[in-house]
């Protein structure tokens, strides 16, 4: 009899341990950054998790439109009200050595609009989007990636932080049309900012050839000093 049990009792762990290897953990609750960058302002960015400890690339990801994708947590996990790029297609841009954000708008922003994109005051909060993940994760690689409107911020913000910016990636960018050149520019010069540029289906938009910010005010917001 005590032999038959611990034969069964043998069966049944392998049971139970041929089952679990079917069985995938809970995955981990994103989590919700959020960050004062300006008087009385909010920022928040979705870490999706798991999130590596040690990642060879941040990839910040800027949603297109209005940028409002509203993260808010609901039952223990973190939901964006309105769907951005690759948030239904997560398997796309996960990788173990992949730590990817995602920016929203900030609080006194409802929609954030080219022009906004442009300005000092979205540089002044990516600037602290990027050190609050720089000092999570000081050894990986920046890599920007712009869909569609976002493509703005995208390439402001890498033409501003120049060699801090491994990469960037423009999909759907918003471009000018140059009637002399014949050809579709988006007016910035990302070769000084990040190089390899990615880019896919050019359409017009509206991005002036300037730098919202100097490479001086830059690296004093970088550092933190606000002068």
């Amino acid at each position: 009899m005590a032999k038959r049990q611990l034969r069964l009792t043998k069966v049944a762990l392998a049971v139970i341990a041929a089952t679990l290897c079917f069985v995938k953990a809970p995955a981990s609750a994103d989590e919700i950054i959020t960050l004062n960058p300006r008087s009385g302002v909010t920022q928040t960015v979705l870490l999706w998790q798991p999130s590596p400890s040690d990642p060879q690339v941040i990839l910040l990801v800027f949603p297109g439109g209005g940028g409002n994708v509203g993260f808010e947590t609901a039952n223990g996990k973190v939901v964006a009200r309105t769907a951005y790029l690759f948030s239904r297609q997560r398997d796309l841009l996960e990788r173990p050595e992949v730590a990817v954000a995602v920016i929203a708008a900030p609080s006194d922003q409802p929609d954030m609009d080219s022009e906004f994109r442009r300005s000092a005051r979205h540089f002044e909060d990516m600037a602290a989007v990027v050190r609050d993940l720089k000092s999570r994760y000081p050894k990986a690689r920046l890599v920007l990636l712009g869909h569609s409107r976002g493509t703005v911020s995208a390439a402001y913000v890498a033409e501003v932080l120049g060699d801090r910016v491994a990469a960037v990636i423009l999909m759907s960018g918003f471009y000018d049309r140059d009637p002399a050149a014949r050809r579709w520019t988006f007016g910035v010069r990302l070769r000084r900012a990040a190089d390899p540029s990615l880019d896919r289906a050019p359409r017009q938009g509206s991005v002036p050839d300037q730098p919202f910010r100097s490479r001086t005010e830059a690296d004093g917001a970088l550092s933190g000093d606000r002068r």
